[in-house]
């Protein structure tokens, strides 16, 4: 059965009665961030070697082609765990008893999350293994690495032993 759209006064009235800030949305995706690098060791594993691979590609000459190749591989991997996580969290809560079909499902999104964890290492070979092998570093890349193994420290400091500063359950 088809309906007319809802008058913009009504949708807000079914939503709980006030709009929400359009800001809401990424508060939202920060909190689950935080929440899996708080609960989930292997991403905080895969945030190391995303960390790691960033630090090599500021070292080693690579063109800005490489560099956002490894940038897409290192961000694919952790959005991939992002996923495993937000399933296995819906597969729980649709089936708190073990059944099958449930471990079925949280096998298989971690098997995608290893399959690209195995591509990603293998692009970061292609281009790593060449100017290391050589022993050729960008002029002036230490100062871009350690900035980023700074931030990576500071991050992880903030995100492991500081309460969030907002609460979704307040929206």
């Amino acid at each position: 059965m088809r309906t007319l759209p809802t008058p913009s006064g009504e949708a807000d009235e079914l939503r709980g009665g006030l709009a929400r800030a359009p800001s809401i949305g990424l508060r939202f995706a920060a909190f689950g961030i935080a929440y899996a690098y708080r609960s989930e060791r292997n991403f905080r594993i895969q945030a190391f070697f995303a960390l790691l691979a960033g630090v090599f590609a500021c070292l080693l000459p690579l063109g800005p082609h490489a560099i956002g190749l490894v940038a897409l591989t290192s961000g694919a991997v952790l959005s991939a765990e992002l996923l495993n996580t937000a399933l296995e969290a819906a597969v729980d809560l649709a089936s708190p008893s073990l059944h099958p079909l449930a471990r079925i499902a949280k096998d298989a999104a971690a098997g995608a999350v290893l399959v690209l964890s195995l591509v990603s290492l293998l692009v970061g070979a292609l281009l790593f293994l060449p100017p290391l092998l050589r022993l050729e570093f960008r002029p002036g890349g230490w100062a871009w690495a350690s900035g980023l193994l700074g931030l990576g420290f500071t991050l992880h400091i903030l995100l492991r032993r500081f309460p969030l500063a907002f609460d979704p359950a307040r929206d």
